[in-house]
């Protein structure tokens, strides 16, 4: 019993030490509770929304429609765009095609060194050299199933090398805006010199899926390739899990409303993915880059690329409308006109079509406003239809879109007005007011001589006879003196003797006629001055 009785203390004390520290930290957990974590800040977009939680590193997420920035993230920083490079490989080829360069139909040969550069794992159609496909089958391989080798053979053919491609490849993405990509092959294999940006991938995405036979491509689930002169027939898969659940990354991502474009992966450029999706007439575009994999408590693999997709998607169609703020019939505003008639010279504009925005669906019509911007000054005739300005819509004072604004209806020219308005241009110019005011001036000068001249002809007339008036009786005086005081006399032989003696027998002057006889000398001589001065006027 002694030697029970120490071990039985013994263990009560171990006890005693092991359950201690546990009801302290018990206690004072209850006293002091451990501080929860502090959630990460939630991010917003511009226009003020909660961005949903996503992976990637770089993102674009763009509105088709109106080319509205929803949300991005590093949208400039330098990225390895991996396979979604083949997405400017195919577009050089359809452009090529629709140039009338190359043709769908043209049968290649795939050269001896067609999976050069390629390594063992990456992604490929199993095209082996000297195996003849065409041009259509190739493109398949290249977009669907993400063939690195069906890229080469495709650059090597529409080039003539793959150097040549690249330099094609490259002066497209400078045509297109990028400005932060460069090219070194045509797959998207690892290379330090092959780069890009989330914006220039949009930019090169958005171009190729105007081209109908890309966008035909890029959305095909499976395809079939028909058997070759070294192959059976074989089905291709799109690797795009959006639209397809037996590609490369398997089922689980099937998203109805997405609609291509590519994928791409490589350790250095991550999880990657460009695609589209379209519901209630939102049509959108994301670009995901360097996104990781996640392992699942069931063991399966979670590709972030496209569940960070699907979320953003979503994150849109439940946050966003479109919002029509004018439509095409409206009338938004009136401008005069100029040379139009006075009962009819102005003109309505109306927006050249109807002005829709995406915007949050909490958004309300007040919200809106709207600056307008003529041109010129419009000059009749106008025809209805003519551009005549333009309107920039905004929401909360940021412009959101810009439309053209034409002219509701014609405006005739009025001849009176245009004449008036022509004679006012004119004269209102310097140098028509110069020679106007010089000319006039001249005019002025030559009506003062002319009146000047005149007075003083009439002067110098009026003195001329005043002259001749007092040289005539001068004349008339020393006649008179000297017939009158002559000494001595003149003698008069007018009559001689005899006829003095006879009587002067008077004749009758007939009536109407002017007896000369008795003319007087002076009247003669009056008479003449005044045929003279008569004749010289």
């Amino acid at each position: 019993m002694k030697k029970i009785l120490p071990a039985v203390i013994l263990i009560l004390s171990l006890l005693l030490s092991v359950l201690t520290p546990a009801a302290f930290a018990e206690k004072g957990s209850a006293a002091t509770p451990k501080p929860s974590e502090t959630p990460a800040p939630t991010e917003k977009n511009g226009d003020g929304i909660d961005v949903p939680q996503i992976t990637a590193k770089d993102v674009v997420l763009v509105d088709l429609g109106t080319g509205k920035m929803i949300y991005s993230r590093n949208q400039d920083a330098k990225a390895y765009p991996a396979s979604l490079t083949k997405m400017m490989t195919v577009l050089l080829a359809v452009k090529a095609v629709e140039a009338g360069k190359v043709k769908l139909t043209d049968e290649i040969a795939a050269y001896d060194d067609c999976r050069q550069g390629l390594t063992d794992d990456s992604s490929t159609a199993n095209i082996v050299p000297g195996e003849v496909l065409t041009l259509e089958q190739l493109l398949y391989c290249a977009l669907v199933a993400s063939a690195n080798e069906a890229c080469n053979i495709i650059g090597e053919y529409v080039a003539g090398s793959i150097s040549g491609f690249v330099d094609m490849m490259n002066a497209e993405a400078k045509a297109l805006g990028c400005t932060g990509t460069h090219f070194a092959n045509p797959n998207g294999m690892p290379n330090d010199n092959h780069y890009t940006t989330a914006y220039d991938l949009y930019l090169i995405a958005k171009e190729a899926m105007t081209h109908d036979l890309f966008s035909t491509i890029c959305n095909t689930q499976s395809y079939t390739v028909p058997k070759t002169n070294l192959s059976k027939a074989r089905t291709l898969y799109n690797s795009n899990a959006l639209i397809s659940g037996k590609g490369t990354y398997g089922g689980g991502y099937i998203y109805d409303y997405a609609k291509g474009v590519k994928t791409g992966y490589t350790e250095s450029a991550g999880y990657c993915l460009v695609s589209t999706a379209l519901k209630n007439g939102i049509h959108l575009m994301c670009v995901v880059l360097g996104c990781p994999s996640e392992t699942r408590q069931d063991g399966s693999t979670k590709f972030c690329d496209f569940s960070d997709s699907i979320n953003l998607y979503n994150w849109v169609f439940s946050n966003y409308k479109y919002h029509t703020v004018y439509s095409a019939a409206d009338l938004v505003t009136e401008v005069t006109v100029k040379y139009a008639p006075a009962d009819g010279n102005t003109v309505n504009l109306r927006p050249a079509s109807d002005v829709s925005v995406l915007v949050p669906a909490t958004v309300e019509d007040s919200a809106f406003g709207k600056t307008i911007t003529i041109y010129d000054e419009p000059t009749a005739p106008v025809d209805a239809g003519a551009a005549l300005g333009e309107m920039t819509v905004t929401l909360n004072g940021k412009a959101v879109s810009t439309v053209k604004l034409l002219a509701a209806t014609s405006v005739e020219l009025s001849e009176g007005q245009y004449m008036q308005q022509r004679l006012h241009n004119t004269f209102s110019q310097l140098w028509v007011q110069i020679v106007f005011w010089l000319l006039l001036f001249i005019i002025l000068l030559y009506v003062a001589l002319v009146v000047r001249y005149r007075m003083l002809r009439q002067k110098h007339l009026r003195e001329k006879r005043r002259l001749q008036a007092e040289r005539a009786k001068a004349r008339e005086k020393e006649a008179s003196e000297r017939i009158f005081h002559q000494s001595p006399p003149p003698k008069m032989e007018y009559f001689n003797e005899n006829d003095m003696k006879r009587p002067t027998v008077l004749r009758p002057v007939p009536p109407g006629k002017v007896d000369t006889t008795q003319r007087d000398y002076f009247d003669d001589f009056f008479r003449r001055e005044e045929e003279e001065h008569k004749s010289k006027k």
